[in-house]
């Protein structure tokens, strides 16, 4: 319902949120992961691992935008379980700080990828489940699972970034 509800909104011309429109996509965060200043934190094949899956994450999302079917919208941009609370019945989405232009298959992939790591064996179930209840509401936009793990992979190197950024280790 957030999903059709974001599509029906206009939203003003001079409102710019960031864009889930690459792997770093976090705008206000330095992407340091390459950056000679956090070198101790990676070793050198962590570093090639890291630019090689860049390089294929980044065409897919580039896809997203190319041939979004309506093209890109507000999105929430960290839909998990900790930003949904139940509340007599009814879900409440919490926590907006991270609303940027993107598609809903990227809300998808972080919703369910903390499940993908924490659910185990009960992750195929778990996501088959929502996707039964996202398709009462809209259609389905994972358009592959290749595609899923391009973004669950994508919402990796976001975080690999993002904690190299907040690391107060002097090496």
């Amino acid at each position: 319902r957030l999903h059709a509800h974001a599509a029906a909104q206009l939203v003003s011309p001079d409102m710019r949120p960031m864009a889930w429109d690459r792997a770093f996509y976090f705008a206000h965060e330095p992407v340091v992961v390459y950056a000679a200043s956090h070198a101790h934190l990676f070793t050198p094949a962590q570093v090639a691992a890291i630019h090689s899956a860049e390089r294929s994450v980044n065409p897919v999302i580039a896809d997203l935008f190319q041939r979004g079917q309506d093209g890109p919208m507000l999105i929430h941009g960290d839909l998990h379980p900790d930003n949904v609370h139940m509340h007599r019945g009814t879900a409440w989405v919490l926590d907006f700080e991270d609303l940027m232009w993107g598609f809903p298959a990227q809300d998808i992939a972080v919703s369910l990828y903390q499940a993908r790591v924490s659910a185990g064996a009960d992750y195929v179930a778990l996501r088959e489940a929502f996707r039964a209840g996202y398709e009462r509401v809209r259609p389905w936009p994972i358009a592959a699972e290749a595609q899923l793990e391009a973004l669950f992979t994508a919402r990796t190197l976001m975080f690999i970034n993002y904690c190299a950024n907040n690391t107060h280790d002097p090496g």
